[in-house]
């Protein structure tokens, strides 16, 4: 083997190493056995959550209504802060999807709540877990991190509260006691997902798993926005190709959509150029 297959060879696995040790830790306690049947999401498309009440970061009640502007889509994080396994991993998996999606900006094209569905913590805590997240966005300084609380809320809320939002979007989950003999605490088994709403707080869209691939992450804002936040035509050619397959639960490439497409956009050079002709045979008989 060559000195300098031998070099590409060790830079891959050094930027390799690299990329794993940018990515959130994995928790070897989180379960390693199917949960139970009761540990679910009955998705609840159209949905609405603008009634429902949770308690702010201030410690003040608010209306999920009053942060609708019939303009921006909402993404819901139900997690709950001291939870040492999949909430964690959902919250930097968002993280990572804020970051990575250049083209929709946190706060100017969508907002994000996320919630605490363990009713014994308190807005002392949101507010804490929320500085914290909020410092690690790049976009974030400590010039702009005052807009920033507006645009990242975290929530929490009474067991009236909870129960409300918990049956508004279908999430089901179980209370039990934490798998560390050492630890006392209540913990909870339940799903990891994201709930994506229209801007007037209609149920639109679930992205399940902590990694949100861009192009689900994108798509599901789109369709959500429901046209608003779309600044260009390949983002709206994109939304008319993809379609969200609840089997595999992401978006697919729709086949039939792109060749009717295609067939359209052919049409439409085929009329092009028989103009064209048309147009340059009228002109060599004009001269003649």
């Amino acid at each position: 083997m060559r000195i300098s297959h031998v070099l590409i060879a060790v830079a891959l696995l050094t930027n390799s190493a690299q990329i794993f040790a940018d990515l959130p830790p994995a928790d070897d306690t989180i379960a390693k056995t199917p949960p139970p049947a009761e540990v679910t999401i009955e998705e609840q498309i159209g949905g609405d959550l603008s009634k429902l009440v949770m308690v702010d970061e201030n410690g003040k009640n608010i209306t999920l209504g009053q942060l609708a502007d019939n303009k921006r889509p909402i993404i819901f994080a139900p997690v709950y802060y001291n939870c040492p396994h999949l909430c964690t991993l959902t919250l930097n998996g968002l993280l990572q999807a804020i970051e990575k999606e250049t083209r929709y900006a946190l706060g100017k094209d969508y907002l994000i709540v996320a919630y605490s569905f363990h009713p014994d913590e308190k807005h002392q805590l949101a507010q804490v877990k929320q500085k914290n997240y909020l410092r690690k966005l790049g976009q974030v300084t400590d010039q702009n991190l005052e807009g920033y609380l507006s645009h990242w809320r975290f929530f929490t809320g009474s067991v009236e509260n909870i129960a409300a939002i918990s049956r508004a979007i279908g999430f089901r989950y179980l209370k039990e006691t934490s798998t560390n003999p050492r630890k006392q605490d209540v913990e909870y088994v339940h799903p990891a997902a994201l709930i994506v709403t229209t801007p007037d707080l209609k149920v639109s869209r679930y992205l399940y798993g902590v990694e949100y691939a861009p192009t689900d992450y994108r798509l599901a804002l789109l369709e959500a926005g429901e046209g608003k936040v779309s600044k260009t035509i390949g983002d709206r050619l994109m939304l008319t190709c993809y379609s969200f397959d609840p089997v595999k639960r992401k978006y697919s490439l729709v086949a039939w959509r792109v060749m009717r497409l295609g067939g359209i956009a052919t049409l439409i050079l085929v009329v092009l150029l028989l103009g064209v002709l048309w147009y340059r045979e009228r002109l060599k008989r004009a001269k003649a």
